[in-house]
């Protein structure tokens, strides 16, 4: 399957999978609020402690003053860090999974404050809204948004089945499927393989 920018879209998918093994350069390591500063970008890791698996569950939404109606749990995550993390002026902004939720909320928080980044990747990342706002937000400001869907990766889809969830753009599908986005497969084994970020590299790599 013919995947647009690649190469860009590799490099970004590593220093996504990197912010997992990586000590936080914000943050800390044992909650679901904490980042990695690698030159002009700043990456999220997703769900991979109990912290960041509560966060995840927190189906409510806040609403919030500039971009809307979010995600509670993964507004709150942000909030945690969103004093560090504006001070910061990135060009990209990344994130997997969960961290793709938080990459989504810090462009359109660092758009509000005056300093857009160029672009956004969030590989795998659920639903962050119930409204446009953050959508309308990102591209008023000229930001770049990469949303990725792998296979039968069941996460960008949800948690739409809860209520009025978006995505602020169309997800971008790596690889060709039966069920492609926003139609997904049921079965348990491969919404779970095709999630992982190691599979959504290979699913980069790959020219089938």
């Amino acid at each position: 399957m013919k995947i647009p920018f690649r190469a860009t879209l590799l490099q970004y998918a590593l220093i996504a999978q990197e912010a997992y093994a990586a000590k936080p350069d914000i943050g800390i390591e044992a909650t679901a609020s904490r980042a990695i500063i690698r030159k002009n970008c700043v990456a999220f890791p997703g769900t991979n402690n109990i912290a960041a698996a509560l966060a995840d569950m927190q189906f409510d939404t806040v609403s919030t003053l500039s971009l809307g109606r979010l995600h509670k749990g993964f507004w709150d995550a942000y909030c945690r860090i969103a004093d560090d993390l504006l001070k910061l002026v990135p060009q990209v902004v990344v994130g997997h999974s969960l961290g793709g939720a938080l990459a989504l909320i810090y462009a359109g928080a660092l758009c509000i404050f005056g300093k857009p980044p160029k672009f956004v990747y969030a590989f795998e990342a659920p639903m962050v809204s119930i409204d446009s706002i953050l959508g309308d937000v990102l591209k008023a400001h000229g930001v770049q948004v990469i949303i990725t869907h792998n296979g039968h990766d069941i996460v960008p889809c949800v948690p739409d089945v809860l209520g009025p969830w978006h995505q602020p753009v169309i997800p971008l599908e790596l690889c060709q499927t039966e069920y492609p986005w926003p139609k997904i497969s049921f079965d348990p084994v491969a919404n779970i393989v095709d999630h992982l970020i190691e599979n959504v590299i290979k699913s980069i790599n790959s020219d089938e």
